[in-house]
């Protein structure tokens, strides 16, 4: 007989449901060039947090020096910025 549970994590076979192996994502950067409107300057913005979206990978960037900041949603290489 195959194991089974009652919260309907395994399949009929055996295999959790959750155990599918990760994609391969590509190397993400940390850091992006970008123009600060708060400093008015170019600054080196830095990776806050990023999610995977249904319209693309969405990344919230920082500005160390004012706390600045903006989304940038991308998705083969069409890309949604909120700063501009």
């Amino acid at each position: 007989m195959v194991p089974s549970s009652d919260d309907g994590t395994t399949t009929d076979a055996g295999i959790s449901i959750f155990n599918r192996p990760r994609a391969q994502l590509p190397h993400m950067a940390m850091e992006l060039e970008h123009y600060c409107p708060d400093c008015d300057a170019d600054r080196t913005f830095y990776r806050a947090a990023s999610t995977t979206v249904h319209l693309g990978e969405k990344v919230k960037w920082h500005c160390p020096e004012c706390d600045y900041g903006f989304v940038r949603i991308s998705d083969n290489g069409t890309a949604v910025d909120s700063s501009a």
